[in-house]
């Protein structure tokens, strides 16, 4: 099984999606707490890099 199949790539590309969807309509993006900032930061490295 190649590393885009995996489930925890599916999800960071769903996640990823999501997050662009929400710059482009709201032009920013505010997170709540350390946690949700950890997830949108994997989001985004994740992004960078594929």
């Amino acid at each position: 099984m190649s590393y885009a199949e995996r489930l925890v790539a599916r999800a960071r590309r769903a996640k990823t999606i999501e997050l662009v969807e929400r710059l482009l309509t709201e032009g920013r993006v505010r997170v709540a707490g350390e946690d949700q900032f950890a997830e949108c930061r994997k989001v985004i490295d994740y992004a960078k890099r594929h």
